[in-house]
């Protein structure tokens, strides 16, 4: 898309004022997205080599919690959606802030992005033993049994259809996995069809991570 903006702009649109303004937006558009793109590979290779480091600190994942479903209801309220939040006021861990908020925004996102219209989105965060547990519960058409053991795969997107505006490019969920596996955490997934699904992380309290310092 952008080699042929710009062979588009070389071959004369570049004097044409009124024309030439949506070339350049759509072409920082597929830039950014590019970035993101190699951002997203970039997470996912340090993950590999044991290089994702960490900043830890103390983190009240309830208040961060809270933060993000305020910061993404813009995203849901054009799709009226809600989103309410059943977080313990006292739910802290040791994390990183930076990551734990990336690994909330891709599955708020997520959320978001298959909710049905007028519906709500739940987020559940509580200790479960010496665990933090952060549930993400939406009412969306969920997700057919054989195609849930892969999901959390790079690059795997269960509608092959969906194109890169609306579904992106399948590894929001590897990256969300590789992040809360380097906080020495897990994450599952439950699903089914017509009644929604549920995105579950876990993350030890004390903040032993897998990540190299």
């Amino acid at each position: 898309v952008i080699n042929g903006t710009i062979e588009t702009l070389e071959d004369g649109a570049i004097d044409d004022l009124p024309g030439r303004g949506q070339l350049l937006i759509s072409m920082a558009a597929e830039t950014k997205r590019l970035i993101r793109l190699v951002n997203d590979l970039l997470v996912l290779t340090r993950a590999d080599a044991g290089t994702l480091n960490l900043k830890l600190e103390n983190v009240n994942v309830g208040e961060l919690v809270k933060s993000r479903c305020e910061k993404l209801t813009t995203l849901a309220q054009p799709r009226n959606v809600a989103i309410s939040v059943d977080a313990w006021n006292q739910v802290s861990i040791q994390g990183d802030v930076d990551r734990l908020t990336q690994i909330l925004d891709n599955l708020l996102e997520n959320a978001i992005r298959h909710a049905p219209a007028g519906s709500t989105i739940r987020v559940v965060v509580q200790i479960e033993g010496h665990e933090m547990r952060c549930a993400v519960i939406d009412q969306g058409a969920g997700i057919p049994a054989q195609h849930l053991p892969l999901i959390f795969d790079r690059f795997y997107r269960v509608e092959p259809s969906r194109n890169r505006q609306s579904g992106g490019a399948g590894l929001g969920l590897a990256i969300v996995q590789s992040l809360v596996n380097a906080h020495g955490g897990r994450i599952a997934a439950e699903s089914l069809e017509g009644q929604g699904t549920t995105m579950t992380f876990w993350i030890p309290i004390d903040g032993k991570s897998h990540s190299f310092a």
